[in-house]
């Protein structure tokens, strides 16, 4: 009786829902389109909308969640960071050389990075810390993959209307300058990885 009563529940599941939590694994990046004003610097300075990534893992409970760098470095349910994509889209890719074996190594360095305030001036410095950056230092100190190329903001599109405003609310009315040496990497440098592997997808 409880083995039918099992296969009835499956059998009730949407496959899409099935198929995707069947899907992905922990350590798994999944990307979105974010909605707001940085998303729209963010896609002129890199010609593209992918703006926010982070990293599937399971709680405690077994329930899947994301690590992500906003507003501060945290932890948020699947269901919630697909939410916030635009019209809910999402992709998901695996590195394809990170082990199972790695995987406490990557929790512990996610764990030292928890609560760490959003870095809004895109630094690489430790201090403060944005998504891209997270995901970049998290694997490459707990597995030794780099996830994307390390540019420097001479290499990005700054004269977009949107990027100029950004520097002019965020740098230059607080005394800031901008570096353009300064090292950074994208979520679209991440996703175009070659060792990375789309796992899965859904919307723009």
């Amino acid at each position: 009786m409880i083995l039918l009563f099992v296969l009835s529940l499956l059998v009730s599941m949407p496959s899409s829902s099935w198929a995707a939590s069947e899907a992905y694994r922990e350590g798994d990046l999944i990307f979105h389109q974010s909605q707001g004003f940085q998303s729209l610097a963010i896609l002129e300075a890199t010609g593209s909308p992918w703006s926010h990534v982070g990293i599937i893992l399971k709680n405690k409970s077994g329930a899947w969640v994301v690590a992500e760098a906003s507003r501060p470095v945290r932890i948020v349910s699947l269901k919630a960071f697909m939410n916030r994509g635009r019209d809910g889209g999402y992709r998901i890719y695996r590195a394809r050389d990170f082990k199972a074996s790695q995987l406490p190594a990557l929790r512990a360095a996610i764990q030292a990075e928890l609560g760490k305030p959003y870095d809004i001036y895109f630094e690489w410095s430790d201090d403060a810390i944005y998504c891209s950056e997270l995901t970049y230092k998290v694997f490459l100190k707990a597995s030794g993959i780099e996830l994307g190329d390390v540019q420097k903001f001479s290499d990005l599109h700054l004269n977009g209307p949107f990027v100029r405003a950004l520097i002019r609310e965020r740098l230059t009315k607080t005394g800031r300058d901008l570096n353009l040496g300064e090292p950074i990497v994208t979520p679209i440098s991440q996703m175009n990885d070659d060792d990375l592997e789309l796992v899965l997808g859904k919307g723009p």
